[in-house]
């Protein structure tokens, strides 16, 4: 009897749990009004660029699962087909200072596809610190091109407090081993993008899901 409770509880943790890590929209601005676009050819001679924006997170440590930005790929962006990788830094300045990790997948655009939004994802997830200074950036794979939509707004949307510093752009011409302050070039233009995960679970909180699921387990068995 004790070890078909002990299943029971488990069961329900595992629910209570995975109910609670279905993905939050941590920050986003992509419902602003797109003004510009931030572009480099790697077409050109230009060798893998890379532009990175700076965000800041709230006050509970998370987990970044995935992240959408919206890019554009149209003359005279490029012909062939376009495709992305994107990054976290850490950074509290004005540029990114150390990798930390890299999101899994590739996304492609096809030549004429213009404004269009791309997903990146992380299988394992990204852990970040809370109320810390962070760089979402993107590159461009080497002979596409790199056209990330902008906006002027500073309006931008959050569940858990999460901010976007619309005054801080970076970008990179060597794959992120060196960064240039681009805030002053762009005057205000900052990429369009969105985060998504989840706030990571308090001890305290993993307690009470243990104690629900025991509490429930009790009452099926009276």
């Amino acid at each position: 009897m004790k070890a078909r409770a002990s299943i029971i509880v488990a069961a329900i943790g595992a629910t209570s749990l995975s109910s609670y890590a279905s993905a939050d929209l941590m920050v986003s601005n992509l419902g602003q009004n797109s003004d510009g676009s931030m572009g480099v050819s790697n077409a050109g001679g230009v060798s893998f660029a890379v532009y990175a924006s700076k965000f800041t997170t709230g006050a509970d440590p998370s987990v970044v699962t995935g992240a959408t930005a919206t890019m554009n790929y149209s003359a005279p962006f490029g012909l062939g087909t376009a495709g992305y990788q994107a990054y976290i830094y850490t950074g509290s300045g004005a540029t990114p200072d150390s990798l930390v990790a890299v999101f899994d997948n590739l996304p492609t655009l096809s030549s004429g596809a213009g404004v269009a939004n791309v997903t990146f994802e992380s299988d394992l997830g990204i852990a970040l610190d809370a109320d810390t200074d962070y760089w979402f950036a993107i590159r461009a794979l080497a002979g596409t091109s790199l056209a990330w939509m902008s906006t002027t707004s500073d309006g931008e949307s959050s569940t858990q407090g999460w901010t976007i510093d619309n005054s801080a752009v970076a970008s990179s011409l060597n794959s992120g081993s060196a960064w240039s302050d681009r805030s002053d070039f762009y005057n205000g233009y900052v990429p369009k993008y969105s985060l998504e995960g989840n706030v990571v679970p308090s001890p305290g909180a993993l307690a009470m899901f243990g104690l629900a699921g025991l509490a429930t387990a009790r009452r099926r068995r009276a």
